[in-house]
């Protein structure tokens, strides 16, 4: 498959869903023929935004009418799985919103599926793509910080915007299988793995704050999914990591905190959307010279190609690329399904940890790279 013929593309999903539409639609070897939303007002609003010249409220539809080199999955995670493995087998290369699935059974058919028939698959785990957390990653790859022995992730959000916002589809389970676990700390984990290493074992705890919210009707709903989860994670080699999330943190949006110590130095890597000194990333390191730790500016190379003042559209512009890039080369693209099935398998085992309050061991499969 190469790029220079052109591919068509379809969307499914009108929120974040609008997003990839425009990355799809500014991409020079891409046609954006389709999209989906389940309401006709939400559909016929993403086609006309995006000059798209058809528009459907039935995936299956969309998937059986039109010739679609791939699909792009931006749905609530209940749909994930039927749509994902509707389209793999209409001959589609998927791309997949995280949570890959609603749990490991699901996730471990998808990407089967998918190996099976040889598809491109991408996970857009947005983090992996921003210019911070590649910089800590090459500083951590050449060494920089020595021997690692200890890792802590905060990532944590002004709710949906809003703390004490209307209850969403994120809020009922049997839709999002978990709530701020699924939604923020599979980001964390896949970050875990991208960084540091595979996950031998966890234990967690999550709770409900605001267990309770009113609908867009304006009825009072029971919200009792998780709005804060605390992780702690043991990788293979023993190092232990910290990830803390919450969704009613009373921050400016959105903020993200890496630490990452090590026997030579300790790197920290900071994002808050209302900060607009850290909207590539702040990237600081401490080592035995005196003082207190010193920023590192962000490479030129690791900016290039994209606007950073919109930076959940900039790395939805890189995702893209890559998921194409790795279409036209015949290779995995990265985050890939496998990938997704790895971050399942971790939040399913905390789960399990924090309803039984002990640790859970997580299988060695042999099958996946320690770091993607």
């Amino acid at each position: 498959m190469s790029p220079g013929l052109g591919l068509t593309a379809g969307v499914i999903g009108a929120g974040w869903g609008g997003r990839y539409a425009r990355a799809l639609s500014r991409h020079p070897d891409v046609d954006l023929v389709a999209v989906c939303a389940g309401h006709e007002s939400s559909a016929q609003r993403l086609a006309l935004a995006h000059s798209v010249p058809r528009w459907y409220t039935d995936y299956t539809r969309m998937l059986e009418t039109e010739e679609l080199d791939l699909v792009v999955v931006a749905t609530p995670n209940d749909l994930h799985f039927p749509i994902t493995m509707f389209a793999l087998e209409h001959g589609a290369h998927v791309m997949c919103e995280k949570p890959l699935a609603l749990d490991l059974h699901q996730a471990e058919a998808m990407a089967g599926l998918a190996r099976r028939l040889g598809r491109t698959t991408i996970v857009p785990f947005t983090w992996r793509f921003f210019p911070g957390a590649r910089a800590l990653r090459e500083l951590i790859d050449a060494g920089a910080l020595g021997d690692l022995y200890h890792a802590r992730i905060n990532y944590v959000t002004r709710g949906l915007g809003d703390v004490h916002g209307e209850a969403r589809w994120q809020h009922d389970v049997d839709r999002a299988g978990s709530g701020v676990l699924a939604n923020l700390g599979s980001h964390a984990i896949s970050l875990v793995h991208w960084l540091l290493g595979d996950v031998g074992r966890v234990s967690g705890i999550g709770r409900s704050v605001i267990d309770a919210r009113i609908d867009s009707s304006g009825t009072p709903r029971s919200t009792p999914v998780d709005d804060t989860f605390s992780l702690l994670v043991e990788l293979r080699d023993g190092t232990p990591v910290v990830i803390d999330t919450s969704w009613v943190a009373f921050v400016e949006r959105v903020r993200l905190e890496i630490s990452v110590f090590g026997s030579s130095a300790s790197a920290q890597l900071q994002f808050d959307s209302g900060d607009a000194d850290t909207k590539v990333g702040r990237l600081t390191l401490g080592d035995a010279t005196p003082g207190p730790p010193r920023a590192l500016a962000i490479p030129d190379r690791l900016l290039a190609g994209a606007d950073w003042d919109d930076m959940p559209s900039a790395c939805v512009e890189q995702i893209v690329r890559e998921f194409i890039g790795a279409m036209a080369e015949g290779r995995a693209a990265s985050p890939d399904f496998s990938e997704g099935l790895r971050v399942q398998r971790v939040l399913d085992a905390a789960l399990v940890a924090a309803r039984t309050r002990q640790w859970v061991e997580l299988p060695d499969t042999g099958l996946e790279p320690a770091r993607g």
